[in-house]
C-alpha cells in the first residue's frame, strides 16, 4: 500500500516557523548552503522547510520541490513545487542540483522503486553535491499506543536496510542528529491521530484508532512533552 501521508505536516509543530528555523540553521551551517546553491526538496510536503530556507538566504536560482499530494497552491515566487511523483519529475527534468532533501521519505518508497530512485538521483547530483537524508531516530519519544508503536519499531527497523542501500551508490560525509522539544495538549495530539499524522496508522482500522485515542487520553498528561529526534545522514 502506498501512503501519501496527506496530513504529515499539517498544524502541528511539524509546520511550525521554529522548528523549520532551527532545522534549516543547521542544514546552512553543515552544508554550507549559499545563495548559489541549487536545491531540490523531495516530498516537501506543502513547502515549509523550502518557504523557511528562502528567507535565510537570497538564492540567485529558484528552490524547487516535489510533492504528489496538491495542498494549498505555494505563492512564494522564491520556490516552485511540481505536484507528480519524483520518477515523474526526473523524466521531465534533468538539472543537476547541489543540494537534494529527503525528510522523512525513502521508507514510503517500494524498495524496487526506490533502488531504482537512487540510481536516478545519482545522475542528477554534481561530484561535489550532497545527498541528505533524514529519518525518525529508531530511539523515538513519540507518545504511542501499542498497535502504533509495534507497527512505527517495524517500519523503523527498515531504516538501516535504507542507508546500506544508499552507502551502495554514494559515501557518506557525515551524521548528524537533530532534536526538538515538542510541547502541545494531549487533545491537539488526539486530533492528530485521527487524521492519520504518520504514515503508520493508515494501516489501523478507524475501531483502532478510536482504541488508541482513548489509550492516550488516559495514559498521557493533559499537556504532552517529548523530543522529537531526526538523523541526519549527508552523502556525496
Amino acid at each position: 500500500m502506498k501512503y501519501n501521508c496527506t496530513n504529515w505536516d499539517k498544524n502541528s509543530w511539524l509546520s511550525s516557523d521554529i522548528y523549520f528555523n532551527d532545522l534549516n540553521d543547521l542544514l546552512i551551517t553543515k552544508l554550507k548552503i549559499d545563495d548559489k546553491c541549487k536545491i531540490l526538496d523531495i516530498g516537501c510536503g506543502r513547502g515549509y522547510l523550502l518557504n523557511n530556507l528562502s528567507t535565510k538566504i537570497n538564492f540567485k536560482k529558484k528552490l524547487y520541490g516535489v510533492e504528489p499530494v496538491k495542498h494549498k497552491k505555494n505563492t512564494n515566487k522564491k520556490i516552485s513545487i511540481f505536484n507528480k511523483s519524483i520518477q515523474e519529475f526526473l523524466k521531465e527534468n534533468t538539472n543537476n542540483y547541489n543540494i537534494i532533501i529527503m525528510k522523512q521519505v525513502l521508507h514510503l518508497i517500494p524498495s524496487d522503486e526506490r533502488e531504482a530512485l537512487l540510481h536516478e538521483l545519482k545522475k542528477i547530483i554534481p561530484v561535489d553535491g550532497k545527498l541528505v537524508i533524514m529519518q525518525m531516530n529508531e530511539k523515538f519519544q513519540l507518545p504511542c499506543f501499542p498497535a502504533m508503536k509495534k507497527l512505527l519499531t517495524k517500519t523503523l527497523s527498515h531504516h538501516q536496510i535504507i542507508e546500506n542501500e544508499l552507502k551502495n551508490l554514494f559515501n557518506i560525509i557525515q551524521k548528524e542528529e537533530y532534536s526538538f522539544k515538542v510541547n502541545l495538549p494531549r487533545s491537539t495530539y488526539i486530533g492528530m491521530i485521527e487524521d492519520k499524522f504518520i504514515s503508520v496508522l493508515d494501516y489501523l482500522s478507524k475501531e483502532e484508532i478510536k482504541e488508541g485515542c482513548e489509550y492516550i487520553q488516559s495514559r498521557y498528561p493533559s499537556n504532552i512533552s517529548f523530543i522529537d529526534k531526526l538523523k541526519i545522514n549527508i552523502f556525496g
